[in-house]
């Protein structure tokens, strides 16, 4: 029973491997062709949609910016945004703040410093009004 175990726990390692190794093939394909069109002056993709793949390749490749909970609260802390481990948990439920991300095979959910960049703006202009 226990050889079973690992045996199966081992195919799912390999599946779960060969599926991440088919989207990134995937995902590959498609920006090679998106690259292509680009080169050669066929892309159709409206403004609009640039910008949002651009904000959205902007957010992958700088893995740095992914912000755990506790960071994510330190890093509204020092933006003066006094905030405690509930407030946030409260302001995500009521969605004040944005929904964590999660990425297969990590454990914790992540924000990006993107994601706390409206409701930085919008803390920040309340407070002005108020002075």
């Amino acid at each position: 029973m226990k050889i079973l175990c690992i045996l199966s726990r081992d195919i799912s390692i390999i599946w779960n491997y060969n599926i991440y190794t088919m989207l990134l093939h995937i995902i590959r394909d498609m920006l090679a062709k998106i690259v292509e069109d680009i080169d050669a002056g066929n892309s159709h993709i409206p403004e609009f949609q640039q910008h949002e793949i651009l904000d959205y390749l902007t957010k992958l490749h700088n893995p740095e910016d992914k912000l755990s909970k506790y960071q994510a609260i330190k890093y509204l802390n020092d933006n003066n945004i006094k905030i405690s481990r509930a407030t946030f948990d409260n302001y995500v439920k009521e969605g004040k703040l944005p929904k964590p991300k999660h990425e297969a095979g990590f454990k914790e959910n992540f924000w990006n410093k993107a994601d706390f960049k409206d409701f930085i703006d919008k803390k920040k202009n309340s407070n002005e009004l108020l002075k």
